[in-house]
């Protein structure tokens, strides 16, 4: 037998007696007002601390654009809108919020803008990405989000 085959056995010779789960009483709701409470609950953000691994099974996420760029149809969005880099690629569909009074006319002057020597990482996102191989099959969202919809609101 090898090694793996013996360690293996040896685990699940090993395995502790099975033991009934204990009974869970029924707590009452302390906040005079569930929606209230929801709300208060509802408006935690992403934990910085959370590795990007942590997001891979985001499918929708909502995050508010420093600006945007009209000539490319581009957004900004740096560390402080994403909270977590990796969101604005591993989900599977991004809605970004906009100001449309923070639409800008074109990459110059985007790059103009003083968050762009302040910000640790920041990106140019356009909408999801494509690709098409020899044969000319061309797949969406192969990389990144599979979906970007924009919503112009003030804040």
């Amino acid at each position: 037998m090898i090694s793996r085959d013996a360690i293996l056995a040896a685990v699940r010779a090993n395995q502790p007696t099975p033991v009934s789960l204990p009974e869970v009483p029924l707590f009452k709701a302390s906040a005079p007002s569930l929606i209230e409470q929801f709300q208060e609950n509802l408006i935690r953000g992403i934990d910085k601390t959370a590795g990007p691994a942590a997001l891979a099974d985001v499918d929708v996420a909502v995050v508010r654009a420093a600006f945007g760029v009209a000539e490319t149809g581009s957004v900004w969005l740096s560390e402080d809108d994403l909270q977590v880099n990796a969101l604005g690629f591993l989900a599977q569909h991004l809605i970004v919020l906009l100001d449309p009074a923070d639409i800008i006319g074109n990459l110059h002057q985007a790059y103009r803008d003083p968050r762009f020597k302040t910000a640790r990482y920041a990106v140019l996102v356009t909408g999801p990405s494509a690709t098409a191989d020899i044969e000319g099959v061309l797949i969406h969202g192969a990389q990144g989000v599979r979906s970007m919809t924009v919503v112009l609101v003030s804040p």
